[in-house]
């Protein structure tokens, strides 16, 4: 069973090695899950995932230029809206090309109002 931690460094991993197969040498990784920037900061500190971060390591020398922000939880509720309604619905093909469900255009017009 993976725990938040190991799962964020594991989206980290796969993000990093899909940039690198698309032939990304830089970018920016934002996530609202302080623990997994530490650990990527700072690897010593965090020998329980050892296997997971020196694979981050790993990946990370064969780029320019990363840098690992972290995002406030509310600044991700769409696009966690997103992932839940992916992983709930079987939609492992990309919906957001074909304009999206409704409730994401609702959403996002919502939140767009709100910020003007």
């Amino acid at each position: 069973m993976m725990n938040r931690i190991a799962a964020e460094l594991h989206c980290v991993l796969w993000c990093l090695r899909s940039l690198h197969d698309l032939h990304f040498d830089s970018c920016e990784l934002w996530s609202d899950c302080s623990a997994a920037i530490a650990a990527i900061g700072k690897p010593s500190d965090w020998p329980k995932y050892r296997s997971q971060l020196d694979k981050i390591s790993q990946a990370l020398q064969v780029m320019r230029e990363v840098r690992f922000n972290l995002s406030s939880p509310k600044a991700n509720v769409l696009a966690r809206a997103i992932a839940c309604s992916v992983t709930k619905e079987g939609r492992f093909t990309s919906y957001l090309a074909l304009g999206g469900p409704a409730w994401l255009q609702e959403r996002i017009a919502r939140e767009s109002s709100m910020g003007s």
